[in-house]
C-alpha cells in the first residue's frame, strides 16, 4: 500500500510530527532504520517504522521517505508491507491502519 502527498511547512518539523505521530498511534512501533541526506540542495529523510505483534501474528512495516521540494513544500511517500512467515502473518488491515493514519496526519498539517 501507498500513499504520497506534497505538506507545506519546515522540513524538519514535518519528518519529527509525522514520525511521532506514527509511532504514538499504536504501542509496539519502534524506528529501526534512519537515513538523512542532502542531495542537489535538497533535504532527504527515510525513516523505517515496524510493529511485531506475534499475540496477534501481524508484522507491519512502514517506509516514509521525506523530500524538500522548496523551502515549503515536503514530499510524503509511505510504504507499509507486511511479512508473511511462521510467527507472522500477512496484515492487509495492519497496513491499511498504517497508510490511514499516516493520511490522518498529513491532512492535519
Amino acid at each position: 500500500m501507498i500513499y504520497q502527498k506534497t505538506v507545506e511547512g519546515n522540513f524538519d518539523e514535518i519528518v519529527e510530527r509525522i514520525t511521532q505521530g506514527i509511532m504514538s498511534s499504536r504501542t509496539g512501533y519502534s524506528v529501526t532504520e534512519e537515513a538523512n541526506y542532502q542531495t542537489h540542495g535538497h533535504k532527504v529523510a527515510v525513516r523505517m517504522i515496524q510493529r511485531f505483534a506475534s499475540t496477534i501474528g501481524e508484522r507491519v512495516a512502514l517506509q516514509l521517505t521525506f523530500i524538500q521540494q522548496d523551502d515549503e513544500q515536503v514530499e510524503v511517500c509511505g510504504i507499509a508491507s507486511g511479512f508473511e512467515g511462521l510467527l507472522f502473518l500477512h496484515s492487509p488491515s495492519g497496513q491499511k491502519e498504517a497508510i490511514e493514519t499516516l493520511k490522518k496526519i498529513t491532512e492535519e498539517l
